[in-house]
């Protein structure tokens, strides 16, 4: 978990600073899909800080974004249709296309389809990221190790 709070700061810093991709909210969307944990609604909430902290938004906008998107993610979750890796593609470019509408409405920001067709492709790889990080590097409570003697 050290590990994922680690990359979810360095994507706010870069959010903020260099990238204009929305990396947060795409990191945020690839792990509610792959994991379903209480720790994704505090990972979201203080990462929404961070990130409105640094960002020239509103400071409550983003916390309550990503803890709405959290919830929302985690009933699609649910779906039967969910288990399926190609699924973030839909998911994804809906959730980012509603972000931008509100951004939009509330910001006065433009919509930019090129840059939401963008930040959909790239959730491809980091969804996978994460699926094979769960997978992979992170021990599952149900195991349990014996030792034959």
């Amino acid at each position: 978990m050290k590990t994922i709070i680690f990359l979810f700061i360095i994507a706010a810093f870069l959010q903020s600073s260099f990238i204009p991709v929305n990396l947060v909210l795409i990191m945020l969307i690839c792990r509610c899909l792959v994991v379903e944990e209480k720790t994704n609604y505090y990972l979201a909430f203080f990462i929404g800080l961070l990130l409105g902290i640094l960002s020239p938004v509103n400071l409550g906008f983003w916390p309550l974004l990503f803890t709405i998107v959290v919830k929302v993610v985690h009933l699609l979750r649910k779906i039967s249709l969910a288990a399926n890796l190609l699924t973030i593609i839909p998911i994804s470019f809906i959730i980012l296309l509603l972000i931008s509408f509100f951004e939009k409405t509330l910001f006065q920001a433009s919509l930019d389809f090129k840059m939401i067709i963008i930040e959909t492709i790239v959730a491809f790889p980091i969804f996978i990221f994460f699926r094979f990080w769960e997978e992979r590097f992170i021990i599952k409570p149900e195991l349990k190790l014996r030792i034959k003697s």
